[in-house]
């Protein structure tokens, strides 16, 4: 019996040192734990705690400033807008927004599920912020940060937004947000990027450094202060655009009720002066989100007022085209300034009659005259007696640089088309005059008339002076044509402003030269041109005017070509003089 009792006593003391030994252990691991935790691990958890309070935070930069040429008046700045921005990982609450969230996006016209889309498809890393609403009003910015606490996952993020004058539109072009292919290229997917005009040739330049601050929050999101290590944004660099903003200023309210365009340049180095196309549109849109409405009105206009036509569009160049024809043609040795045919009002090629402009015909008319009266049948005679056929007027339209690109420093221009070759004798007639198949940009003609200005080059066409570069030579006829030939096409385009078509563009106290044209447009009224330079001896400014839809070049397009020169030759003059009125 007391056998029993002994056993059953060591059964139980072996049990009770069993679970001692149990617990012990069980501290040991505990304390291991604790001393790995606090000592070993120490360095790692407080990066992880200082993790949870200390979050990286953007320095969005400030893009580069637009100036004029004077450096004075900005033609694109920046001003302060406010996004609403949201924390991916702390977007749990708006899955199911409350009524209080619910009245923030009523008020901004969010809905939920676009809102987690957004943050579902955002590039970034968890702690940094997705913008979801752009240009927030600055009344809902305000009460959004005086209610965060009640609303920590919604964040008011200030940043420059782009700020645009209204002038210069389809130069200056403008920003707007990235796309798929741009954040492959290493921007993020909050960034605004230049899309057309200087802002997108100089992007590089415009956009700046992006910055980085490391910045402690507190339960709520809401920076508490910020820390001293940080990458300061570097702002983006201002330009000087060569573009006169009064001249510029002139240039459009001439354009106001019109389609078309007008370009001025400096011959002497290829600044563009004016560079100016109507209809245009308010690029302002673009620097916040342009809604679908807004988008769908701009690309459905029948105008088209996102088209640049000073580089983009792309016309027949009518009658300013004889300045081609009449270099090919001295030039070839085909004809001479002194040969004459006699001008009844039209030519007659098999069944076909060409018409003259002059119904009753221009009678014995040479070179000079030809050019000064733009007389048709004259050229016609050229072409179609004299050899001057299409693959003679491609060589030397092609020296004049009409056909290709000039390589401004724009981005969209169009080369537009100068046929190498025909099938049909009426292709030449036609070509001749600058009709047919030919198609040329305003800026083109504008680089042909600088050719003329210079007596025989032009410079490349820029709207940017980059320090350290110098005017870069485009188009060169010298060695190709005479300076003789060159003298006589010059001195007919002095003829035509101050006894022909285009007194409306003549001054009392400078002389200018030009040429008027007339293109034939299948899609409606015929298109009026004028090309012209001044002054003669010493050309400053060389001029394109196109005025679509309006009729004749000497009607529409000189007059206005007039009060360009008057303005730029007289603004700083007490007493300006009358311009020719048109006729």
């Amino acid at each position: 019996m007391f056998r029993n009792h002994e056993i059953r006593d060591n059964l139980i003391r072996n049990k009770i040192r069993f679970i001692l030994i149990l617990v012990t252990l069980g501290f040991g691991v505990l304390t291991l734990r604790l001393a790995h935790l606090q000592i070993i691990k120490t360095e790692y958890y407080t990066n992880l705690s200082e993790g949870n309070r200390i979050r990286p935070v953007r320095l969005i930069p400030p893009r580069g400033v637009l100036y004029d040429r004077t450096g004075k008046e900005p033609l694109a700045d920046n001003e302060t807008a406010f996004d609403l921005c949201v924390v991916p990982d702390e977007a749990k609450p708006l899955e199911n927004p409350d009524p209080l969230r619910m009245k923030i996006f009523n008020q901004l016209d969010l809905k939920s599920e676009q809102v987690m889309e957004k943050v579902k498809n955002s590039h970034g890393p968890a702690f940094e912020t997705v913008v979801i609403k752009e240009n927030i009003d600055k009344e809902v910015a305000a009460y959004l940060a005086e209610n965060g606490i009640e609303m920590p996952e919604l964040i008011i993020q200030p940043r420059p937004k782009r700020r645009y004058s209204g002038l210069a539109t389809h130069v200056i072009g403008y920003t707007a947000p990235v796309s798929d292919k741009d954040i492959e290229n290493g921007y993020d997917i909050n960034d605004m990027i230049g899309k057309s005009g200087i802002e997108a040739e100089y992007e590089d330049y415009l956009k700046g450094d992006l910055g980085w601050k490391m910045a402690e929050v507190n339960a709520f999101g809401h920076i508490v202060r910020d820390l001293p290590l940080s990458v300061m944004a570097e702002p983006g660099q201002g330009l000087n655009l060569t573009i006169d903003a009064g001249l510029q200023r002139k240039a459009e309210e001439l354009l106001a009720d019109k389609t078309g365009t007008i370009i001025a340049v400096d011959p002497r180095n290829g600044e563009i002066l004016v560079m100016a196309s109507k209809p245009d549109f308010n690029p302002n849109i673009f620097s916040g989100n342009c809604s679908p409405d807004e988008w769908r009105e701009l690309i459905s206009n029948k105008d088209n007022p996102l088209l640049n036509r000073a580089v983009m569009g792309e016309y027949p160049p009518g009658s300013t085209f004889k300045i081609v024809t009449a270099t090919a043609a001295l030039q070839s040795g085909k004809v001479n300034e002194n040969i004459s045919y006699n001008c009844k009002g039209s030519f007659r090629l098999g069944k076909w009659r060409f018409k003259c402009h002059k119904r009753g015909g221009h009678g014995n008319v040479s070179m000079h005259r030809g050019i000064v009266e733009s007389c048709n049948v004259y050229f016609y005679n050229l072409a179609y007696n004299r050899g001057i056929d299409v693959p003679l007027m491609h060589k030397y339209a092609d020296m004049f640089g009409l056909g290709k690109k000039t390589g401004i420093d724009i981005s969209g221009e169009k080369a537009g088309y100068i046929p190498k070759t025909s099938k049909y004798t009426g292709d030449k007639i036609n070509m001749c005059i600058g009709q047919g198949q030919l198609l040329v940009t305003p800026l083109q003609l504008a680089n042909m008339i600088s050719v003329m200005a210079n007596r025989g080059y032009s410079y490349k066409p820029h709207v940017v002076n980059l320090p350290g570069t110098k005017p870069e030579i485009l188009v060169d006829i010298r060695g190709k044509v005479s300076p003789r030939n060159i003298e006589i096409v010059r001195n007919a385009l002095k003829y035509v402003v101050e006894r022909g078509y285009s007194k409306q563009a003549n001054l009392p106290d400078y002389h200018t030269a030009g040429k008027t044209g007339t293109a034939q447009n299948p899609h409606g009224d015929d298109h009026a041109w004028f090309i012209g330079f001044g002054p003669y001896d010493n050309p400053e400014i060389a001029l394109a005017v196109l005025i679509e839809n309006t009729g004749l070049g000497s009607q529409n397009a000189a007059p206005v070509a007039g009060q360009i020169f008057a303005e730029y030759f007289y603004r700083d003059k007490e007493d300006k003089p009358l311009i020719a009125k048109q006729q």
